[in-house]
């Protein structure tokens, strides 16, 4: 009990005195998936089909500890990704992909409103539709990558554009249980994304 009181006192301080903020944020993003591999069946097939991206969605939280020039920023986000493709074998197949995101920045201040940021993202796959049936199977389920950005503060208002990729791949893949068909969908799911998010600091 006296830890956490202590802690309350702590965090009430730093809100008091605006070391600590926290709040709400959303947005829109757009994320070129990689393209669609197709291969195997009886006649070894081995193509690759271009992805159509599309803009998709974020919604999640935040909380930012303020130092003088500096800051670190930790965030936890829904992301929502989609992509489709067209071609004869795969007709009007779709993608989209749901992640949850957990990027730490580390961020200072530029000029005036302007700020500058960067930090590790751990993202962990939730949920995926392939051709809006089939789920695929990812080479890892949790994958580390990146993020790089500006900021504009507006008092409790902030804009946020970044550019959001992974360290390394994260091959997701569907076999075709067909026996007359026997083709194998595989796509890179490493994220390269833009995100453009509005924040609302509620302390």
């Amino acid at each position: 009990m006296k830890k956490l009181f202590l802690t309350l006192c702590l965090v009430s301080s730093l809100i008091a005195t605006g070391q600590l903020d926290f709040g709400v944020k959303a947005g829109l993003n757009y994320n070129s998936i990689d393209d669609l591999n197709v291969s195997g069946g009886f006649i070894g097939l081995n193509e690759d089909i271009k992805s159509d991206g599309k803009i998709g969605f974020h919604v999640g939280i935040f909380t930012q500890f303020n130092f003088t020039k500096l800051y670190v920023k930790g965030e936890l986000l829904y992301v929502q990704n989609s992509s489709s493709y067209d071609d004869m074998l795969a007709p009007s197949t779709k993608l989209k992909l749901s992640t949850l995101e957990m990027p730490i920045l580390v961020g200072f201040k530029v000029v005036g409103p302007l700020k500058f940021y960067i930090g590790p993202s751990l993202v962990y796959n939730l949920d995926s539709d392939f051709a809006d049936l089939f789920d695929l199977n990812f080479e890892r389920d949790i994958s580390i990558g990146y993020n790089v950005g500006t900021t504009l503060t507006f008092n409790k208002i902030e804009v946020d554009l970044r550019y959001s990729s992974g360290f390394s791949d994260n091959v997701a893949s569907y076999l075709d249980d067909i026996p007359s068909d026997g083709l194998g969908y595989t796509i890179n799911t490493r994220p390269n994304q833009f995100l453009l998010s509005v924040s609302y600091k509620i302390n």
